[in-house]
Order: C-alpha cells, then structure tokens, then sequence
C-alpha cells in the first residue's frame, strides 16, 4: 500500500504507545483468530490523515499537536515494518 502524498497534501499516521491497550487491533485480532480457529495473530493499528490545501508546516504541527495525545499516542513511521512485534528495552 502507498501513502505517497500528491502536491499540497501532508500524510502522516497516529499509533497508540507501547504498552497503551488498542481496542482495535485486540478485536481484529479475536475475530481472525475466531474466523481461522488458530492462534490469535498480532494486529497493530493506526489512523492515518491526509491534509490537503494550502497548508504552512505551522499548520500541519498545530493540527498534529491537537490529534496526538503524547500519554497515549505518537506518530507512526509510514516504512512498513518488518515484523509487528513490539521490541522491549
């Protein structure tokens, strides 16, 4: 999947922080496993906006500051990652 963004756009991802509970990413998980009837597979979620117009790199920070919540949230990389295992320090 490609999240290139065009002229004028700003493409950026919000995940929950390690250790916060995803409701989300625990409901996909339980309906796989149900509809697979094996073990319960590691689903990790994100939202993704895509701003458009004519937008300052002040504006783009302003309605980031608003979506992320630093005690729950943080921006994601948009690399795909190679495996969706937390890594614990």
């Amino acid at each position: 999947m490609s999240l290139d963004a065009k002229r004028a756009e700003t493409i950026f991802a919000v995940e929950a922080l390690p250790g916060q509970f995803d409701q989300r990413a625990d409901s996909a998980a339980a309906c796989i496993q149900l509809m697979t009837r094996g073990a319960r597979p590691v689903v990790r979620t994100a939202d993704i906006y895509r701003l458009s117009g004519n937008l300052s790199a002040e504006d783009v920070e302003r309605v980031k500051r608003y979506l992320i919540n630093p005690v729950e949230t943080r921006e994601a990389s948009r690399d795909v990652p190679e495996t969706l295992q937390a890594d614990w320090e």
